[in-house]
């Protein structure tokens, strides 16, 4: 099957997924974002399962995730009070006592591999509850975050293919360009502009631009990091899951960065 032909499949009925998690009942969306957490739990964990400086438990670090996800999600839809969430510290600090029996030469860096996923997977799909519950008062805040971030990784590969001279970090990742992170970026604040002037009738044209300003260059550092993550232990693709595209972390590397800082900007517009 023609390489474009296979990507546009596996895209299509990837975002379709996710554009169903956002408008289905919030006890179906809570269900497909921990599902997609699961799958980019188990690539993370692969990442690392033949690095011998790093030991952890494959277990202990689902329990964890799964466990904080639940809590938080439970907190955002109010079936607990969200002081509940402090209940997860001594979970986390017990792995201070894997230390003790860790075998790896540098245990302290296997502990913190339980932090990286809390931090870098779980709190994001955790706050993607959150906003899902706003979507429902809003039905363009989630739908159009999603979109600058895939209008951001379109039109900076195509920008890169055109235009593409000077390296961003070459390094991390040889075929990003300025030039192309600045197609990105301009399409992006286009998309912003068109979507909170003629769509999004809820938030302003200003809430809008703004949050481009924000999501253009995170969706970019998501992208590098995972790609200093594989570079790390020489690894293309976090998965192959999905024909054409990698794994499941290779398409949620943009939005792993953008969902925290997106759902930042938007607790304080909405308290101005």
């Amino acid at each position: 099957m023609n390489e474009i032909l296979k990507r546009s499949i596996t895209g299509f009925f990837f975002i379709s997924s996710i554009l169903l998690a956002i408008y289905i009942k919030i006890e179906y969306s809570i269900f497909i974002y921990a599902l997609f957490l699961l799958m980019v739990l188990l690539e993370f964990y692969n990442l690392f399962q033949n690095e011998e400086k790093i030991h952890f438990s494959k277990w202990y670090l689902f329990f964890l995730s799964i466990v904080s996800f639940s809590v938080l999600s439970l907190s955002f839809i109010e079936i607990i009070d969200f002081v509940y969430v402090f209940l997860l510290l001594p979970l986390y600090l017990f792995t201070f006592f894997f230390a003790l029996w860790n075998k790896s030469e540098a245990p302290i860096y296997s502990i913190s591999i339980y932090f990286i996923a809390l931090f870098y997977l779980t709190i994001p799909f955790s706050l993607l509850v959150y906003l899902t519950i706003e979507t429902n008062w809003d039905n363009h805040l989630l739908t159009g975050m999603f979109f600058m971030i895939w209008a951001n990784d379109t039109f900076a590969y195509l920008g890169g293919l055109a235009f593409g001279k000077n390296k961003l970090f070459e390094k991390i990742s040889p075929k990003k360009t300025w030039e192309g992170a600045l197609s990105g970026f301009l399409f992006v604040l286009i998309f912003a502009g068109i979507w909170g002037f003629f769509i999004d009738k809820e938030n302003s044209l200003a809430f809008w631009l703004i949050a481009a300003l924000i999501v253009s260059p995170t969706a970019i550092l998501g992208d590098l990091f995972e790609s200093l993550i594989k570079r790390s232990f020489h690894v293309k693709d976090s998965g192959n899951i999905l024909p054409g595209h990698g794994g499941v972390l290779d398409r949620f590397d943009a939005s792993l960065l953008v969902i925290p800082f997106f759902f930042t900007w938007y607790l304080i517009y909405s308290s101005i």
